[in-house]
């Protein structure tokens, strides 16, 4: 199957990183070789249930005793965090206890995205070509996106430092059609010339007041993809994004903790993370992270 071709740009990774040259510029007489590197990729969102029963299978994969027991470094996020719980958390959670699983309901984050379906998640980073020569050495090393979250982020934090917002961070989130096309024309060109920047089907973010890019993407979009076919090729990060879902409710058991071994600190109160109102504490929100990439 043939790559998929964005204007304008060089493809650096198939289907997923592509870059073209470009300029951080200070003024008119100091600029910066840089490089435009845009990322793509796609997931389906997770319905409560999807997540919830991510979180039970992960739980049921952990020993109760011995070493694979405690937390390793090469555990996922999730499998991590589950390790961290009290140890008679876990066969609660894997043997679906009443409560656990009513706190665990109560902490998933309902989100704007809706479940279901389709979203593509376009990226754009503006930097210098030393950040860049790093993390070209590392997809040619790896030949694929995946697992080079960490990398990317620390280049890209190391480029904000040195240039702040001349990096140009910016991304677009669209909701694909529900067989999985790129939404109709006639849809996008309206949103579009009111420059709508949150809608049910496209949320910018970042550095996006630079609209007239915005809509020369989408073009460059629209003309990369132009079937669900050639969306199909693009990196897909449905598992990812369902991980990162579970996680976030983990997590968020694991404030709880910390704030109920807080309260007993000073209050001498006895409650622990599993009998607190989690009503009372925010969930966190994986739609609000920016990692689907």
């Amino acid at each position: 199957m043939t790559a998929l071709v964005l204007p304008t740009y060089a493809c650096l990774v198939p289907d997923s990183v592509y870059g073209r040259d470009a300029n951080i510029i200070f003024s008119e007489d100091d600029t910066i070789a840089a490089t435009q590197i845009a990322r793509l990729s796609r997931f389906v969102v997770s319905s409560r249930d999807e997540v919830l029963g991510h979180i039970q299978t992960m739980a049921q994969g952990i020993p109760l005793e011995g070493p694979e027991s405690e937390p390793q470094d090469d555990d996922s996020d999730l499998v991590y965090s589950l390790k961290m719980l009290p140890s008679d958390a876990i066969p609660d959670i894997a043997q679906g206890e009443e409560r656990t699983i009513h706190l665990l309901q109560r902490l998933y984050s309902p989100h704007q995205l809706q479940p279901g379906r389709a979203y593509l998640l376009f990226s754009s980073d503006l930097v210098p070509q030393e950040a860049f020569s790093v993390l070209k050495k590392y997809w040619e090393e790896q030949g694929k996106a995946e697992g080079e979250a960490l990398v990317y982020e620390i280049a890209i934090d190391e480029s904000r430092a040195a240039f702040g917002a001349k990096t140009q961070s910016w991304d677009v989130l669209i909701r694909l059609a529900e067989n999985g096309a790129f939404p109709e024309h006639s849809e996008l060109e309206y949103l579009l010339a009111r420059e709508v920047r949150d809608s049910a089907v496209i949320r910018l973010g970042g550095a996006s007041n630079n609209y007239p890019a915005v809509v020369e993407h989408m073009g460059y979009l629209s003309a990369a993809l132009p079937s669900s076919e050639s969306l199909a090729q693009v990196n897909d990060r449905s598992p990812a994004y369902l991980e990162e879902s579970a996680a976030a409710i983990i997590n968020n058991i694991q404030s709880l903790r910390v704030a109920g071994e807080i309260t007993r600190k000073i209050f001498g109160s006895s409650q622990d993370a599993f009998q607190q109102d989690a009503a009372a504490t925010p969930p966190l929100d994986p739609a609000d992270k920016k990692r689907w990439n």
